[in-house]
This record gives C-alpha cells, sequence and structure tokens, in this order.
C-alpha cells in the first residue's frame, strides 16, 4: 500500500499537473517551495479528502503553506485517526 506523502505527491503530479522533478517530501508547498496559491490548495485538499476519506476543516487550509509535502500527509495521517 502506498504512503499518504506517496499519494499527495501523485495528486500533485497527475491533478496539479506539476513536474515530478520539483516534487519531493520536503518541498514547502508555499512560498519557499512549490509556490502553490490558494485555489491550489483547495484543489490538492480536495483531492486528498476524498481519495483518503479525510475532512480538512476550512480554518487549517491557512496552515498548508507553511507545510511541506511529508507534514501534510503526517497532518492528513492524524486527521483520518482522529476521525475514526
Amino acid at each position: 500500500m502506498a504512503s499518504t506523502t506517496d499519494f499527495v505527491i501523485r495528486v500533485l503530479e497527475e491533478k496539479l499537473q506539476l513536474s515530478a522533478d520539483e516534487l519531493s517530501a520536503d518541498v514547502a508547498l508555499g512560498s519557499s517551495g512549490l509556490d502553490l496559491e490558494s485555489i491550489a490548495l483547495i484543489e490538492l485538499g480536495a483531492h486528498c479528502e476524498e481519495g483518503l476519506g479525510v475532512v480538512i476543516p476550512d480554518e487549517d487550509y491557512g496552515r498548508l503553506p507553511r507545510m511541506t509535502v511529508r507534514e501534510f500527509a503526517e497532518y492528513l495521517d492524524a486527521r483520518a485517526v482522529a476521525e475514526v
């Protein structure tokens, strides 16, 4: 089974059309890394919610630009556990 980090990278590559060359677990989602705009972060969140069956509260979206791909995956894992 693929890890949540792998899932997030796949979403970034396939759904948001980012190059695999710029993707890694340690790259930031925000301006110090991938520089994803708000709409792209919402799209990423929506795909992850649908694919992983988690809910990302609206108030948490402001935290995403400060997260790396790995930190976002860990956040999603924690949300999944909290919702069980």
